[in-house]
């Protein structure tokens, strides 16, 4: 994470269902439905997140295993390669990364295929994705 310029981080990574995130969606954020993936500041979890000048980053990410094995199936690749796409997503929004408008989404899109690629995972947003040691192409 030394590219965002953050020396410690205290991140989690919760793995729950459709239901689980539905109802954190509603409590929080109040859509009444399910997402992929929730990002809470460490700070403090009632407000939106924006990334403070500071070297340290908090923070829970919320995941939904249910989305990520459906999603993972229509899109014609592994659950790990979406489980791990969902996590940096929520990572991104740790540090400040937006996607409420077009041209924040295509820089957090951006920097999502960047940390992928170099976790060796190619392809989460296209049709196969493939986990391969780092430095190996595909």
């Amino acid at each position: 994470m030394h590219r965002h310029d953050v020396e410690t981080a205290d991140i989690g990574v919760v793995l729950v269902d459709d239901e689980a995130i539905a109802n954190l969606n509603d409590r929080f954020l109040r859509r009444r439905y399910a997402t992929d993936v929730l990002a809470f500041d460490g700070r403090d979890a009632t407000v939106p997140i924006k990334r403070q000048a500071s070297t340290t980053v908090e923070g829970e990410i919320i995941v939904s295993v249910e989305t990520a094995v459906r999603e993972a199936e229509e899109r014609g690749h592994g659950v790990e390669a979406e489980l791990t796409l969902y996590t940096v997503h929520g990572l991104l929004h740790l540090l400040g990364y937006r996607d409420d408008q077009r041209r924040h989404a295509a820089r957090m899109h951006r920097a999502e295929i960047q940390i992928l690629n170099d976790l060796g995972i190619k392809g989460v947003h296209g049709i196969s994705a493939a986990i391969t040691p780092r430095g190996q192409r595909t």
